[in-house]
């Protein structure tokens, strides 16, 4: 065996001589699996060393860094992933699943070995890692040193270590769960009768909850008159907004919070990382549940939660045609509606494209389909970038995201978001031939032509979209091209593409689209009338919004039920003001003789804006000085209220007393002919009491 072949490939052909032997009949399966760990240790000791985990790695979900000496006397299973990657998730309940069946004796330690640049980022794995609810031990091994040293080749790979570290199997892929749960049986009994196993495993320390905010890590929008659905996933429910309002209010929360598939009544239904939502009706929506392998469906008269396809198991059929069901699926991300009798369906866990029939269908080349029918429409099943003009030879890699252009051709078109490719492509809905729209490159096998790059097609980069939407009222598409944290823009016939909002750096800024930040924004919509571009903003667990007309991004100021804010004083200002728009600088002072800030209390201001199409500005901020200054952008056409909301924290610098106090001051805007438009609004001395 060379050196220079590394362990991975070398134990894989030594684990499949397992296998084949596993497959004869009359075999005692228990006693195979020992002597191929005793094989292995035999031949793979000598690779203990290379198992060791530089000293500059980040760690997570434990209170200090993992060594080699840490994992002795522990069956342990190396977890090498990288988090965009569908396979890497689809393992992860196994993964929990064993650790819950033996929580001691074994450890199973994440080894994050990203693929895209993005997925170096130590913020980001940290939010993946909330967003998927990892609780085992995790390194970022960025420098893909481990992955190297040990001749890794694919995601996901598991290599297991015996007690003394020395290699004794791997899996490459998924799919492997019966065999895992069977062999880390023996292995444990077996090295329990031995002596070598002790008692624990690496202590933890999970990460607290991620969020601080109503929405923790939404991925899908779908709006429907006013009526905005948002796919709240990290919360594992569904909520529908009423943007008309102001705030917005809730006005439907589906799901308990609890990860589970149970129907019935909205607030004690469950979902499991639900993502697509598409309204197929004033009083239905489908929404993809993607952890469940389910499609379900919210009636929001009746307020109930139904499945309608999928049995909860993941499916590996690669052309469907059972009812909903009775049909397994994998992993449905996105959902969109082509009409009234057909949704799309990104299966990104099968790489394809598929319909769920909601009335009887006739199809491409004669096909019938019953209402309540799960097909394939488009995808080999094959994980690639291949553009064909046969949709069954066509290969999606990853499929994430949907949208419906019905003034494309005779028939309209379908656009997809690729992530593993990193492009878009087009299926054409005449007869169902893919092209590529941008990103990604020629090879159809080259899955890393990543970049952030203006362009026209294979001249443009992205780094995994998650979204697309198609604006009807601008014949404009916009990607969230995601891992760039940003928002592109595709027109004209050549599928020109540039950057239309986000600086390609992570953060939270609001504003001018050229300098506002997002942070893996993973859904899009647009509003009726093509003005408006609604934007998850996934890793900032909300929603913002840009406005196509001023290219400037606000935030959604979501009301959830329940008892309002309560203020210890509301003060209406009124103010007239001519018409225009510009810049508007809004003042106060919080001076008095009585109080001062208390620089330890987090005192901060809050604006809303009625309505909200008219003044754009900052929505929140902290309050470190007296001198309170707000830059905002005002449009004077209509009246309008902007709400500022003051909570304050307070000492008596006599007594040293400190209080906290919510004061609300209602600024009226009055358009007035012949006045000049108002450029300050100076609201002087900001009473406390």
């Amino acid at each position: 065996m060379d050196d220079e072949e590394g362990l991975v490939m070398p134990l894989y052909w030594s684990c499949q001589d397992l296998q084949n032997k596993l497959g004869q009949e009359n075999v005692d399966r228990r006693d195979c699996i020992i002597k191929s760990i005793e094989e292995n240790l035999e031949k793979f000791s000598k690779y203990s060393d290379k198992i060791s985990f530089p000293s500059d790695m980040t760690w997570f979900n434990v209170e200090r860094p993992i060594d080699r000496s840490s994992l002795d006397g522990l069956i342990t299973v190396l977890d090498f992933f990288t988090y965009c990657c569908i396979n890497c998730m689809h393992i992860l309940p196994d993964l929990e699943k064993l650790e819950a069946l033996y929580p001691t004796g074994l450890s199973v330690v994440g080894v994050h070995s990203a693929k895209f640049e993005n997925e170096k980022s130590e913020a980001q794995v940290e939010h993946a890692i909330h967003r998927y609810n990892i609780e085992h031990p995790i390194c970022n091994d960025k420098s893909l040193s481990l992955w190297n040293n040990l001749g890794v080749t694919c995601w996901p790979t598991l290599l297991l270590l015996s007690p003394s570290g020395a290699p004794i199997h791997v899996f490459i892929g998924e799919g492997h769960s019966v065999f895992l749960f069977e062999f880390v049986q023996t292995a444990i009994k077996y090295f329990k009768d031995l002596g070598e196993l002790k008692e624990g495993r690496i202590p933890r320390s999970i990460h607290g909850k991620a969020g601080g905010s109503s929405l923790k890590y939404p991925g899908k929008l779908a709006l429907y008159k006013q009526y905005l659905a948002i796919s709240d996933s990290g919360n594992n429910r569904v909520v529908i907004v009423d943007t008309n309002s102001c705030p917005m209010a809730v006005v439907l929360v589906a799901g308990s919070g609890d990860r589970g598939r149970k129907d019935g009544q909205a607030t004690s239904a469950s979902f499991n990382n639900p993502q697509g939502v598409c309204w197929v009706g004033e009083n239905v929506l489908m929404i993809a549940d993607t952890d469940n392998h389910l499609i379900r469906q919210i009636n929001i008269k009746t307020k109930q939660v139904l499945t309608v396809g999928g049995t909860g198991s993941q499916g590996t059929d690669k052309e469907g045609g059972k009812l909903g069901i009775h049909q397994e699926i994998s992993s449905p991300w996105d959902i969109c509606k082509l009409n009234e009798d057909v949704v799309f369906i990104a299966m990104a866990g099968i790489h394809q494209i598929w319909m769920y029939c909601l009335d009887d269908v006739d199809w491409w080349k004669g096909a019938e389909h019953s209402a309540g029918t799960l097909v394939r429409v488009a995808g080999s099943g094959a994980e690639e970038n291949r553009n064909n003009s046969y949709p069954a030879k066509v290969g999606f890699a990853q499929p994430s995201g949907l949208s419906v252009d019905l003034g494309f051709s005779p028939s309209g078109a379908l656009y997809i978001a690729d992530s593993e490719s990193s492009t878009v492509r087009r299926l054409d809905l005449k007869d169902g031939a893919v092209k590529n729209v941008c990103g990604g490159e020629r090879d159809p096998t080259n899955l890393f032509a990543f970049g952030d790059q203006e362009g026209a097609g294979i001249n443009a980069k992205l780094q995994h979209p998650l979204a697309v939407a198609w604006n009807n009222a601008r014949s404009e598409l916009y990607i969230a091209d995601s891992y760039n944290h940003k928002i592109k823009k595709v027109t004209g016939a050549k599928n020109e593409t540039v950057s239309l909002l986000g600086t390609g750096e992570p953060g939270d800024i609001l504003g001018d689209s050229k300098t506002a930040r997002l942070c893996e924004p993973g859904g899009l919509c647009v509003s009726g009338d093509g003005d408006l571009l609604y934007i998850a903003d996934t890793n900032n667990h909300s929603i913002k919004v840009l406005d196509l007309n001023t290219q400037t991004l606000s935030k959604l100021q979501l009301q959830f039920p329940g008892p309002k804010e309560v203020h210890d004083n509301i003060i209406t200002h009124k103010i007239e003001s001519g018409f225009g728009s510009g810049e508007v600088a809004l003042t106060g002072n919080l001076k008095t003789p009585e109080y001062k800030l208390n620089p330890e209390g987090p005192s901060s201001w809050s604006i809303e804006f009625n309505p909200r199409d008219s003044w754009t500005g900052p929505e929140a901020g902290e309050i470190k000085s007296n001198l309170l200054s707000i830059q905002l952008n005002g449009s004077v056409s209509k009246p309008a209220t902007l709400s500022l909301s003051l909570k304050l924290y307070l000492c008596n610098k006599s007594t040293g007393v400190c209080i906290a106090r919510k004061v609300l001051h209602q600024i009226e805007i009055i358009p007035c002919e012949g006045a000049s438009r108002v450029e300050k609004l100076d609201l002087g001395s900001l009473p406390i009491f």
